[in-house]
């Protein structure tokens, strides 16, 4: 299984966003969140940094060591770690998890476009309800850095980027909910910049091994229940994060979540029948549900209200006959 913490890790930008892209989005934009933005695919360095992620009223920091070259990312871990010999390497394309004692390498989509890019996209999209602001940072792996706040219209703290103004390295990031405590973090302890660093480095190959992809668990799972083998089309922007069967009163129901271009969405089945209290949770806010049935199975759609999830919604109904 991945470690909880990975999903949760702030992590800077990605080429997967083009710079035609990232230039619209950077206008009106402070000058060093465009230099972050910028360099994010430029950069070279080898670092360690500490991960601080806050679930469930506890607090967890777990040692990361960091190899970047450009759009490729390499993470490894201490030995004294909980995650010793486990390796993560993403570039634009994909995210391969080497896990030593399955011998498997797990395969997602990318994620170190999320943080910094979602922020840009964010802050363009509710100029009016964002403030922005840039003063003197601390001294963070040994660098000066601008601190960059954003927060809302009343001043309370949404997320702080430490960057260094030299190379637009992001060296410390940090999220805080509601009421203004930190829920995510990361910070570098050392960061040395580099001219070349080791293609060799990014590779994956080990006798034996086995590759697990969230398409292959979702295949395996609906055929363990006897469900459908569906997805959200590729050419929807969207990619397959995970497949897993939840069991919230007894009987299984097999959930797909997908990331894309409006966030996150989720597809469930299952042969019993999906009522409506069963979904709430997952219906919040600006949260949209569909439902519908075939062949026997009823399915569901939960995500954010956007026109993408009105037609994926109508497009998984038709490719699968829905009544």
């Amino acid at each position: 299984m991945f470690s909880k913490f990975s999903a949760c890790v702030i992590l800077v930008a990605s080429a997967a966003v083009g710079h035609a892209q990232k230039g619209a989005l950077a206008e009106g934009l402070p000058e060093i969140l465009k230099l972050a933005v910028s360099r994010a695919d430029s950069l070279r360095y080898t670092g360690t940094r500490i991960v601080s992620v806050r679930a469930r009223g506890a607090q967890r920091d777990t040692v990361e060591y960091i190899t970047r070259d450009g759009n490729r990312i390499r993470i490894d871990f201490p030995n004294d770690s909980a995650f010793a010999g486990q390796v993560i390497i993403e570039d634009p394309q994909e995210r391969r998890h080497y896990l030593p004692t399955q011998n498997e390498v797990r395969v997602l989509p990318p994620r170190r476009g999320e943080s910094l890019m979602r922020l840009v996209a964010s802050l363009a999209r509710f100029r009016q309800e964002r403030k922005v602001s840039v003063e003197n940072g601390s001294v963070i792996a040994g660098r000066m850095t601008r601190l960059l706040l954003v927060a809302d219209r009343r001043g309370n703290p949404l997320q702080k980027l430490f960057i260094d103004p030299t190379t637009g390295a992001v060296l410390k990031s940090e999220v805080f909910d509601f009421v203004g405590t930190s829920v995510g973090s990361y910070e570098f302890k050392n960061i040395e910049f580099k001219d070349r660093i080791d293609a060799n480095l990014f590779r994956v190959s080990r006798k034996g091994l086995r590759t697990v992809s969230p398409q292959s668990e979702a295949k395996q799972l609906a055929a363990k229940f006897n469900l459908r083998e569906i997805q959200i089309p590729p050419d929807s922007g969207y990619r397959l994060e995970s497949a897993r069967v939840i069991r919230p009163e007894g009987e299984p129901i097999l959930a797909l979540m997908y990331s894309g271009p409006s966030g996150r969405l989720t597809v469930f089945q299952t042969k019993t029948d999906l009522k409506p209290e069963r979904l709430s949770k997952f219906a919040r806010g600006d949260i949209a549900t569909r439902t519908w049935r075939s062949g026997g199975i009823n399915f569901a759609l939960v995500g954010p209200k956007s026109e993408n999830f009105d037609r994926i919604a109508d497009r998984l109904k038709r490719d699968l006959g829905a009544q």
